[in-house]
């Protein structure tokens, strides 16, 4: 089955398979997916604000530096010493089980 630009296309769960299942109720496009009415928004209320109401107090800001470039190769070393260890592990468990 091809689905082409304004196809609507449908399951039916129940007796039967793919071939020979119950099918769907024929519906129009527009049943399925009507047209949206068109929306109004509301133009937003003005109020004041005053000074007193923005005023906040001072924030320091952490920054914090980078991590050295040298400390990739490290982490991968590391990972790759833990899947090492892993394997080793597993080989282990698997030589006892079978002895």
């Amino acid at each position: 089955m091809r689905v082409r630009d304004g196809d609507v296309h449908g399951w039916a769960w129940g007796e039967g398979d793919s071939s020979s299942g119950t099918l769907p109720p024929e519906s129009e496009f527009a049943a399925v997916c009507p047209a949206s009415a068109a929306t109004v928004t509301p133009a937003p209320s003005i109020v004041p604000v005053t000074a007193a109401a923005t005023a906040r107090a001072p924030t320091t800001t952490a920054v914090i530096a980078p991590a050295a470039a040298a400390s990739a190769p490290t982490n991968y070393f590391a990972f790759a010493g833990m899947v090492a260890f892993l394997l080793v592990a597993l080989v282990v468990v698997f030589l006892k089980r079978a002895a």
